[in-house]
């Protein structure tokens, strides 16, 4: 019962390729953090570099973390991340249970053991 354009393409019906999901699921998933803005900043410096991340439902702050350092070719080994209140993000930390409702989804890639850094914004 499908139709095909004149090239033999199948021509979809809107309505067969929506994807039903309750009104609970659909609240659940508005909720899900999809970007995390991840501020560098350089040690001994006043320079911060701001970099969005796109992640999924399952990212652990360890992967971001890793794909952070990859990015500004850094060690992971010397680097953390932190919230922008200040407190040190653990590797296994879902990166959804991190913010609280309405908090931004930002961290701070920082230096083990070097000052602090405070994102414009």
């Amino acid at each position: 019962d499908s139709t095909q354009n004149e090239l033999g393409i199948r021509i979809y019906d809107e309505v067969e390729l929506m994807v039903e999901k309750s009104a609970d699921e659909q609240a659940q998933e508005s909720k899900y953090i999809d970007t995390v803005l991840v501020t560098y900043c350089i040690p001994n410096s006043e320079l911060k570099y701001n970099l969005s991340f796109r992640v999924d439902r399952n990212m652990k702050t360890k992967k971001l973390r890793e794909d952070a350092c990859l990015y500004w070719g850094l060690s992971e080994v010397e680097f953390i991340l932190k919230t922008m209140s200040n407190a040190k993000v653990h590797d296994e930390l879902a990166i959804q249970s991190c913010f609280r409702e309405n908090e931004d989804a930002h961290f701070s890639l920082v230096q083990k053991n070097s000052e602090e850094c405070y994102a414009d914004g």
